[in-house]
């Protein structure tokens, strides 16, 4: 066997253990239901798609549901502010600039990133719940809530902040452009 078809054997291998272990998993927990119906599904990591072909529904009407692993905004958005978090405390922590990547070029939120002071400043990210994610076309508002652990030359303090994300899509992708206290 040469090594392209032990690659292709390989793949073939790792997909038919993640949907048996889908299946199986579903059946453990004590869910007797379909692990693949609606539902039972861990938000972001699979959504179900129906198959309106009427060519390949069944005798009982019912369409096979096929799986997709297409994100959509919300996945993209809570991902997106996730990241950013994180790479806001490696920002502070160790001066990498990997955290303008989430963020649009000269947006207010790029330049309150470019005169944050952090000269003695050391976070932690304790806590972040996104509360809401709205979209209205190519533009969303991510509310979240952050408490961080922050020592300023010495002095610890806990502080907590309820923010609104302005996100914008730019091909095909969303970006952070601002963010301001949540009302």
């Amino acid at each position: 066997m040469n090594k392209k078809n032990y690659n292709s054997y390989l793949v073939l291998g790792v997909i038919v253990v993640v949907v048996v272990f889908l299946f199986v998993f579903g059946m453990l927990n004590g869910n007797e239901e379909d692990p693949l119906a609606e539902g039972n599904l861990i938000e972001g990591e699979l959504t179900l798609v129906e198959d309106d072909n009427e060519e390949n529904e069944s005798d009982t009407d019912e369409a096979e549901p096929t799986i997709s692993t297409e994100l959509t905004d919300h996945d993209m958005l809570n991902a997106l502010i996730t990241d950013f978090n994180n790479a806001w405390i490696t920002y502070v922590n160790e001066d990498s600039t990997d955290v303008l990547n989430y963020v649009e070029n000269n947006s207010d939120i790029h330049y309150d990133i470019m005169v944050f002071e952090k000269v003695g400043l050391t976070e932690e990210l304790l806590e972040m719940t996104v509360n809401d994610i709205r979209v209205e076309g190519d533009v969303a508002y991510i509310y979240n809530y952050e408490k961080f652990r922050k020592v300023q030359d010495g002095v610890e303090t806990l502080q907590e902040y309820d923010w609104v994300y302005t996100a914008k899509k730019v091909d095909g992708s969303w970006l952070l452009e601002s963010f301001a206290p949540a009302q």
